[in-house]
């Protein structure tokens, strides 16, 4: 039986031990992710400047390209993630841990036996094999985001599956979000 939808939030709330909180970030319905990028840290900074006590412009943010943001401090240790699609952006942060967050639009994907088979490992290429060919492309966005979710928390690129990856999972929380209809999403999360 699987877990409920993780709760995605509309407005920024406070972040607790343990469990990450995500926030939905409207951004526009392109692959052009300048302003998605700009309303995502605005809001990820809005998400931890009371958790920090601190104004939003001295939210120590660092981001570079190709990289994931970081919170530029030791202590307290915030791990923070985000993701975009067109349309949509999520960031997400935990108190004590890190955590990884990975969003995907759901559309068919012509070779998904072969990605899968690269890159989601046997069991769930099998178990999506033996999924109804309407539903697969929700079947392999979940199971897509699941993967890049856990790999983003343990600061990992996406790579074919390999034992090294499957021993990440038993290590990591994860959950599936509650994301408006055409979309599927993760969140992963150790604490420490």
């Amino acid at each position: 039986m699987s877990a409920a939808a993780f709760p995605v939030h509309a407005t920024p709330g406070p972040l607790s031990d343990g469990e990450p909180f995500v926030l939905a970030v409207p951004s526009p319905d392109s692959t052009i992710r300048t302003v998605a990028r700009a309303n995502a840290r605005d809001a990820l900074r809005a998400l931890l400047a009371p958790a920090l006590g601190c104004a939003l412009s001295d939210v120590p943010l660092q981001s570079e390209p190709g990289s994931a943001p970081r919170l530029a401090l030791d202590t307290p240790r915030i791990g923070v993630a985000i993701a975009h699609e067109a349309g949509l952006s999520l960031v997400t942060a935990l108190r004590g841990g890190h955590v990884g967050i990975d969003l995907m639009r759901i559309a068919p994907v012509p070779d998904l036996d072969e990605v899968a088979r690269d890159y989601l490992g046997p069991a769930v290429r099998a178990a999506l094999a033996e999924v109804d060919a309407a539903a697969r492309p929700a079947a392999f966005a979940l199971a897509w985001t699941r993967l890049e979710a856990v790999l983003k928390c343990h600061g990992r690129q996406i790579a074919e599956w390999s034992p090294d990856i499957a021993r990440l999972f038993p290590k990591t929380q994860f959950r599936s979000l509650a994301l408006q209809e055409g979309y599927a999403g993760h969140v992963a999360w150790v604490v420490e």
